[in-house]
């Protein structure tokens, strides 16, 4: 089975990474955000993204002027999907750990899409699962990625959708079939990049 990388396509409504947004628990003004301690945030605290609940009513305040995008991951390990996006990773058993609605909103509380956005955590996958021997990657101590030159998907691998564990820079990782169906659907936002060809530097 082919496989490709869910690399970050910047466009418009569609910056290539989301770490000016913060994720909180509700609405806070400005002044009021400069009081709260983030880390305190489970979402942001924890070293296993995939033990995190996402409780309802998020909101995540962001500098960006407009969103629309189907799929972003944050440095912390969560990732921020549309209604469509949600829609196929459960049509295709993405193995979603929580997720839950969210709010994309500005400072000043204006929202900066007309999609419907959802915050989500996976269960990952550790590299020696999927990649075959032939590859080559570089980690630092015993699990944490850092560097990949040859990326091989091992056979027998069936997974349709799966995220990498132990690397914050390492893309989602789909199948031939989740590919195709995202194309139909109109993908925002993404370039789907050979898994063959993908370098992580």
């Amino acid at each position: 089975m082919d496989y490709f990388i869910l690399s970050s396509k910047k466009d418009k409504g569609c910056p290539e990474a989301i770490s000016s947004a913060i994720l909180y628990d509700k609405f806070y003004t400005s002044k009021d955000a400069g009081k709260i301690n983030i880390g305190d945030y489970p979402w942001y605290k924890n070293v296993y993204i995939e033990d995190t609940s996402f409780p309802e009513g998020l909101f995540l305040i962001a500098k960006d002027k407009l969103w629309d995008f189907d799929i972003r991951k944050d440095s912390s390990g969560y990732f921020i999907v549309s209604e469509d996006m949600l829609t196929l990773l459960q049509k295709f058993s993405a193995p979603i750990s929580s997720y839950a609605p969210v709010m994309v909103c500005s400072q000043s509380s204006k929202p900066i899409s007309i999609r419907n956005y959802y915050v989500a955590a996976f269960y990952p996958v550790e590299i020696n699962e999927i990649a075959d021997e032939r590859s080559r990657y570089e980690l630092l101590g015993t699990r944490t990625i850092v560097k990949i030159d040859r990326f091989i998907i091992r056979e027998g691998f069936s997974k349709h959708f799966c995220v990498i564990a132990h690397s914050a820079n390492c893309p989602p990782i789909c199948s031939k079939d989740f590919y195709e169906a995202a194309i139909e659907t109109g993908v925002m936002g993404v370039n789907f990049i050979p898994v063959e060809e993908f370098r992580l530097i």
